[in-house]
């Protein structure tokens, strides 16, 4: 799974193994569910692919609470990345244009991951505002956070079966795999993707570019995510210096 493509997707269930090894263009097309039939939740009848960027409102209590697994970025570096990857998920087709700036797209798409653990709306399977949507993507809805929703989005994350973290992508896997089972592979770890943002410094993306502006709401969900990142690591100790014999070897 690439460095971008990593950063918040949600899915309706664990699946044992990565469908395609080598790129992510099956799921566009929805081939998983046929990859992977039995392991993921086929959700193609309501409009959902899986890997997508749609809202899993309406599907959480049925589909998602207790199975669900999310990799939670650092929001606004997670707002960034979207930024540069084709300015994905603003709402080209309600606003007819692209952002002015990254703060205008920020403001726009700010809270996305919230939006998307509350909101509902399909995201045409990618979400992204390069020509090829025609709809507004939970993630790209201009409507700003309520205080209800952010509140929602954080009881909902508590139901997750596994949360892990962008910027400890690798003692996530390590940790996933102690608590679901199965061994490690390249396939886990590797990076087929590199994004713009020098990640493999670790430096991520300038975020003075944003003048000052913070994804608030995105950033209380992350917050959680951490504190249950970090319980989890604890009740299954796992640590960088165990995984490096059960993982990174």
């Amino acid at each position: 799974m690439s460095q971008e493509a990593r950063e918040s997707t949600i899915s309706a269930s664990l699946p044992n193994y990565w469908c395609d090894e080598h790129s992510m263009a099956p799921v566009q097309g929805g081939k998983c569910e046929e990859q992977c039939s039995g392991d993921i939740a086929d959700l193609r009848l309501l409009g959902l692919i899986f890997g997508d960027h749609s809202g899993i409102g309406l599907i959480y209590s049925q589909h998602v609470q207790g199975r669900g697994m999310v990799i939670l970025r650092q929001p606004e570096q997670r707002l960034l990345s979207a930024y540069s990857d084709s300015h994905h998920s603003w709402p080209l087709a309600y606003l007819g244009r692209g952002p002015t700036d990254e703060v205008e797209f920020a403001s726009v798409v700010g809270g996305c991951m919230t939006k998307m653990m509350t909101r509902s709306s399909e995201s045409d399977g990618h979400g992204t505002s390069d020509g090829r949507g025609t709809r507004v993507s939970s993630c790209g809805d201009p409507n700003p956070v309520t205080a209800e929703e952010l509140t929602r989005a954080v009881s909902q994350l508590q139901g997750f079966a596994f949360v892990g973290l962008l910027e400890n992508y690798s003692l996530s896997i390590c940790l996933f795999h102690a608590m679901f089972g199965g061994d490690c592979s390249k396939l886990d770890l590797g990076n087929d993707h590199e994004g713009s943002s020098n990640s493999s410094s670790g430096s991520g993306y300038d975020v003075g570019v944003l003048q000052g502006w913070t994804d608030v709401n995105d950033r209380v969900l992350y917050a959680e995510g951490q504190r249950m990142f970090l319980e989890h690591l604890e009740l299954y100790s796992v640590t960088d210096a165990s995984c490096s014999t059960t993982c990174y070897s």
